[in-house]
């Protein structure tokens, strides 16, 4: 392999001498356009993750830069003439020339052709002689900008300016110096590299640079390679008292503004990025080196774990994208941070240390208080100290998020508001009986303020039909009995959100389709400006007169009357998110030419006047707060520095809170989600305008909320926005919630099929992982698994949870990183079998699982009843012949049926009479066959009985490469690894004549029942679980709960059909699919075993009707023959398989259909046609099969349970969908055989 690499920096020659490790005969080739011992700055650091990556690839790299460190684990923080000191953070950092001459000579002894003072050859020049080209010419990348088309950089250039200087001052811990000086606050962070220097960071931001003189020194041309010693030497007044007189060192250096590189494509052809020419992070604390480091790592092992260059590349980029992205996260964090450093300066020296420290938000309060418990202590401290000289609190030291908060005269308990969220559940916007649940239910988990939804001042003021009011007297009614129940069931106080919808209102409810109009019944919109939300799609709202304006404030004043007589503690006015009053404020929604548009203070005119008018008739002695929209994400619109003048205004009217959201203003809006990613809004706002903040969006744990409230960014949290309409564009169903309500509560919510339990469980499982102990989340296979943890990773990862995966084939490093997680998805054989394996260990030290925290367990009936009590084994081979199997199977043909032996199928027995036991005393010559030393034969020959004439091939178990493998009774799915116990396996093969595996002897045991036990809270959802209610209630201590569906239920399902023989049955059957499928009714055919499954399939191939069978035996196309079942004219014949997991979309699924006609092909464009093309052809055939009805349910025989029956019918009519069922019986089958024989017969 011919390996050709631009840029000789660290990360170029790592990458090279690893590449040459990995494939001694690469021909690997480096150009380097500066001389060898050519570099820029000083130090450079690695953390201890990185350096342990470092030691595990190269040990002779790794002990060349062990013996160079410098590490420290203070971190100083200087400030106001004090030091505040922080420890444990565990860095170490090396002379960046040391490292590049490790690594020189490394790749020399490795053989790597290295050639200095040479450009590398053009892009297209190295692609036609090298196999591999790897780009890493560094920020500035001659790679990447010479095929921008291809990789679509994208540079933010940001507002602070930087100079990377060094000393002979040897600093014992990280510094941050902050400088007060008359230009403006500047700063200085510097670290060790080695015995002898430091290096010696000095930035600031844009407008303080140019005070103080430095843009117009910096104006001066500099040659290649020097520095700007103008202004070195007046760095060196500045600073003259920290460098106590030690000298400044230059290299290279001169003013820099950092920019971020982020780049759409790492990778095209065989040409891929690495390091700073990939993506840019600048962390103030140097972070290029160690991730163009870790990218070398990466790119390295996936060469040499993949099979092809392309899927190595492809998994490179896919393994490194989210960490630089993380990184890059909390960089961009740290960079506005210090571009606004000087708004901090009012803060007391013990919170600045604190903000400091924990500014990308990647370091957090838990975080500090494992590295260093006295630091966060001292913190603790001062904050509750602080707070009691404001008269908030006793001054006990606890969690910040604990001390209580006072908004004039209210005070609430804690620092945790529940966010307003949307129930769209009010008729005729009086809240319903849901109101009451949501909102108790949350003043009843603890938090210090409860926030209701927007409540519309008037009926033409909602968003849509199902929003909430406060314009009449019922409304009035039924808040007051919400807000008495939160008074006097909880501690928890009450806001009422008012506002108006303005030109996004007359809307469907979001889950019938998010801002599209009403199809009937819509309502005339109005807005400052006659401009629609959505061109085309809403509509042109009406332009409000001064009058309609005059009106509409006397709305808001008489609602604001009405929230007084209900109890509320609390008014927000809803300034946010486009709706009428945000209209006002946002330029890009407001083109009025009167006293009501224009400037900044023009467009706030009228919300002014709004929120004057209700501070006027509201209590003086009750807060009101606003919410705003810091920023409108888009163009032209309104921007953080807006937001401050903005929240400043409504303080100066007398609001005591500015409620910091953003975005949601135009539908173009680009807004950069992420970890508490509006919370720098609420941080500018508290800081620079000096009001009280509320901080909300993507703030997912306590921890958070300690952090935040620490550092001095906001004064409440509000917490619950909805993360899975961000991330996935689904927002959970009010069904949904009460789902969810029953989990928490530690119950089995039983929900109909295609009711969303998969994102019912997100939200119990989001909020059951807070508490940092870890959440299993279980289902029937590894498929569902890994679907689900890849279905609901977004939401999770959106608010800042971590998800593994359990499943077969990981070893135990992989499983102890899995079970690390937040939130583990896995199957219940996955689970239990690691308890057991862990329980076979010596040390406490090799477990891979942690406690039994909370468990949600999917198709609960499946797992916690049906297999209740089914043991899981780990054993060993035991000392004992096989030949006695074959020897017995052989006897088994020499016996007759009720003369020799008896058969009771219901009780799954067979036996010999006293004839059979008699003729085998003859047969093998023995006196008597109960003697003691031959019961243990007589047990394996009713064992043989059993295998011979109860169990049955291609129903009960299936021979697949010379092995018996059991079908499990329930899901029709194979049980791999699974083995029939007391001798009935080996009793199997013998009779199909396969290698019989010796009979094992347990080492390791543990029920479902008994394992599932242990978990100190335990909740499940399934489509049928009230049927066995008693059961979950006596073995579990589970409570059922039945949830209503969303939409009615209006499959039909027509009465059994019953046949006198099983081939009338089935001619029958076969009858009823050749008349739907003339039709176009797709129709799903259910039957209880392979062998009925493939018997029915040769009778519809004798009648030439297409279809598909879904089977143990064929399984591996599962999800996408389910997904396709409800195309038009779909046959599809599955036994139990199709009762569980993959949802039927009527007309099919166009995802799945997009796979098929892109024909393999991943590129974007390709897939992007094919997606657009499926998506037209699945609604065409959607509209056919609702005209014929809907799917179709056939079951070809009633199962021993009926959850099972349940299951199959529950796959049609989901969601308000047409759909229909019936059951064919005969009185052959086994059920009516077994059970009913006696008046069948």
């Amino acid at each position: 392999m011919r390996i050709a690499v631009a840029g000789g920096g660290p990360g170029g020659l790592y990458f090279a001498a690893l590449a040459r490790q990995l494939s001694p005969d690469a021909e690997i080739t480096v150009w380097e356009r500066n001389a060898p011992d050519d570099t820029f700055g000083f130090g450079v650091v690695f953390s201890d993750e990185t350096l342990g990556g470092i030691e595990n690839a190269d040990p002779v790299i790794y002990r060349q830069m062990e013996r160079e460190f410098a590490r420290w684990d203070d971190i100083d923080v200087q400030v106001k003439g004090q030091v505040i000191t922080s420890g444990g953070h565990g860095f170490a950092a090396m002379n960046r020339r040391r490292l590049l001459a490790i690594l020189q000579r490394r790749c020399a002894e490795l053989g790597v052709t290295v050639c200095y003072r040479a450009e590398a050859p053009p892009a297209a020049e190295l692609a036609a002689g090298h196999d591999l080209v790897v780009a890493a010419d560094g920020a500035n990348s001659v790679i990447r900008a010479s095929m921008a088309g291809s990789f679509r950089p994208d540079r933010d250039v940001r507002r602070c300016q930087y100079m990377w200087l060094g000393t002979d001052l040897v600093f014992d811990a990280f510094k941050f110096c902050i400088e007060q000086t008359p230009h403006g606050v500047m700063q200085v962070h510097g670290y060790p590299y080695d015995a002898a220097g430091s290096t010696f960071i000095v930035e600031m931001n844009d407008a303080v640079w140019r005070a103080a003189g430095f843009g117009q020194l910096a104006g001066r041309k500099l040659a290649p390679g020097e520095s700007d010693h103008e202004s070195i030497a007046r760095i060196r007044e500045i600073f003259g008292r920290l460098l106590g007189g030690h000298q400044v060192h230059a290299n290279n250096s001169r003013w820099i503004s950092f920019a971020t590189v982020r780049c759409a494509r790492w990778r095209d052809g065989s040409i891929v990025l690495l390091g700073d020419a990939a993506h840019t992070a600048h962390f103030s604390i140097g972070s290029g080196t160690k991730l163009a480091m870790e990218d070398a790592l990466a790119l390295a092992a996936c060469l040499n774990e993949n099979a092809g260059l392309d899927a190595a590349l492809a998994a490179y980029e896919a393994e490194r994208r989210p960490v630089v992205a993380s990184t890059q996260r909390a960089a961009q964090a740290s960079l506005e941070w210090f571009e606004n450093l000087g708004q901090y300066l009012d803060q007391e020296p013990e919170q600045f240390a604190f903000n400091i420290i924990t500014r990308s938000r990647r370091v957090t309060h838990d975080n500090l208080r494992l590295r260093d418990p006295e630091f966060t202590e001292r913190i603790d401290a001062w904050f509750a100290g602080h707070e009691k000289r404001r008269g908030m609190g006793s001054g006990e030291i606890i969690p910040p998020m604990f001390q209580p908060l006072r908004l004039r005269g209210l005070e609430l308990k804690n620092r945790v508001a529940v966010s307003a969220m949307d129930m769209y559940s009010a008729a005729g916007g009086t809240p319903s009986d849901f109101h009451l649940v949501h909102l108790g239910g949350k003043a009843l988990g603890g938090a210090g303020l409860v926030m209701t939804e927007m409540v519309c001042v008037s009926a033409e003021g909602r968003i849509t039909p199902g929003c909430a009011g406060m314009y009449a007297p019922a409304h009035e009614r039924a808040w007051r009995r919400i807000t008495d129940f939160v008074h006097d069931s909880s501690t928890a106080r009450i806001g009422l959100q008012l506002g108006h919808s303005g030109r996004k209102g007359s809307t469907r409810l979001m889950w019938e389709g998010i801002d599209q109009p009403l199809a009937e019944g819509n309502w005339e919109v109005c807005a400052p400006s006659p401009l629609p939300y959505r061109r085309g799609v809403s509509q042109v709202p009406r332009e409000l007169t001064l009058t309609e304006m005059e009106q509409i404030k006397q709305q808001f004043t008489a609602a604001t009357a009405a929230a007084q007589r209900c109890g509320f503690d609390l008014i927000e006015l809803h300034c946010a998110h486009g709706y009428l009053l945000s209209s006002f404020i946002s330029p890009l929604t407001n083109r009025r030419t009167d006293g009501y548009g224009g400037s900044l203070a023009g467009r706030l005119r009228y919300p002014l006047e709004v929120f004057a008018a209700m501070r006027a008739i509201w209590p003086a002695a009750k807060p009101m707060t606003v919410r705003i929209s810091a920023t409108d994400w888009s163009d032209g619109g309104i921007r953080g520095e807006d937001a401050v003048e903005i929240a400043r205004a409504f303080a100066a009217a007398g609001a005591d809170a500015i409620d910091t959201s953003t975005g949601q203003v135009v539908p173009e809006e680009q807004p950069a989600f992420g970890r508490s990613y509006q919370t720098p809004f609420a941080d500018a706002i508290r800081n620079q305008a000096g009001i009280a903040t509320i901080a909300v969006g993507v703030i997912s744990s306590y921890d958070d909320v300690n952090s935040i409230i620490l550092a001095g960014r906001a004064d409440l949290c509000a917490l619950g926005r909805e993360a899975a309409r961000r991330a996935l564009g689904e927002r959970p169903y009010d069904v949904q919630l009460l789902g969810t309500l029953a989990m928490l509560a530690g119950q089995v919510a039983e929900m109909a099929t295609g009711e969303g339990k998969t994102l019912v469980a997100t939200l119990s499982v989001y909020l059951n992982a807070l508490g940092g102990e870890g959440v299993h989340v279980v289902t029937v296979n590894d498929y569902l698994a890994k679907r689900d943890a890849e279905w609901m990773g977004p939401i999770y990862s959106f608010l800042g949870i971590s998800v593994g995966v359990v499943v077969h084939g990981l070893d135990d490093p992989e499983r102890k990183e899995a079970y690390a997680c937040d939130v583990t998805y896995g199957t219940n054989n996955e689970f239990g079998f690691d308890y057991l394996r862990d329980n076979m260990k010596y040390s406490l030290d090799e477990f891979v699982q942690r406690p039994f925290n909370y468990a949600i367990v999917d198709e609960v009936d499946s797992i916690l009843i049906d297999e209740a009590r089914t043991p899981l084994i780990i054993s060993g081979p035991a000392e004992e012949s096989t030949d006695k199997y074959y020897k017995i199977n052989r006897l088994i043909y020499q016996l007759k049926k009720e003369a020799d032996f008896k058969v009771d199928e219901k009780a799954k027995s067979a036996y010999l009479t006293e004839e059979g036991v008699a003729k085998i005393e003859r047969i093998l010559k023995v006196d008597n066959l109960y003697d003691p030393k031959y019961v243990e034969f007589l047990h394996h020959i009713n064992q043989a009985l059993k295998a011979h004439h109860l169990f049955a091939r291609d129903v009960d178990y299936i021979v697949k490469d010379g092995q018996v493998i059991i079908v499990d009774e329930f899901t029709g799915r194979l049980m791999p690894g699974r083995r029939f116990s007391d001798g009935l396996h080996q009793a199997l093969e013998a009779k199909e004549n396969v290698k019989i595996e010796r009979e094992n002897q347990t080492l390791a045991t543990v029920t479902f029942q008994n394992y599932f036990r242990m978990y100190a809270k335990l909740a499940g959802m399934t489509g049928t679980a009230d049927t066995e209610a008693m059961e979950f209630r006596k073995i579990y201590n589970l409570d059922v709960v039945v949830i209503p569906t969303n939409r009615s239920l209006i499959r039909t399902n027509f009465p059994d059909v019953v046949y006198r023989t099983e081939r009338e049955k089935f001619k029958a059957v076969v009858g009823e699919i050749d008349d739907l499928y003339k039709r176009g009714k797709p129709v799903l055919v259910g039957t209880l075993s392979i062998d009925k499954s493939e018997r029915l399939s040769e009778m519809l191939k004798r009648k030439g009707i297409p279809h598909h069978v879904l089977n143990a035996k064929i399984h591996e196309r599962e999800a996408e023959i389910v997904a396709q079942a409800g195309r038009y004219k779909a046959i599809t014949i599955s036994t139990n398989m199709a009762g569980r997991g993959t949802d039927i979309l009527l007309g099919g699924n166009p995802v799945f259909l997009a796979r098929m006609l892109a024909k393999g092909k991943d590129d974007e464009e390709t897939y992007s046609k094919a997606l657009g093309e499926a998506k037209m052809i699945c609604e065409k055939e959607k509209a056919q099969v609702i005209a014929e009805g809907g799917l179709h349910i056939l079951g070809t025989e009633r199962h021993e349970s009926r959850r099972i029956d349940n299951q199959l019918r529950g796959r049609s009519g989901r969601q308000g969908d047409p759909g229909s069922s019936r059951f064919y019986l005969s009185l052959q089958d086994d059920l009516m055989r077994i059970f009913a024989k006696d008046w069948v017969s």
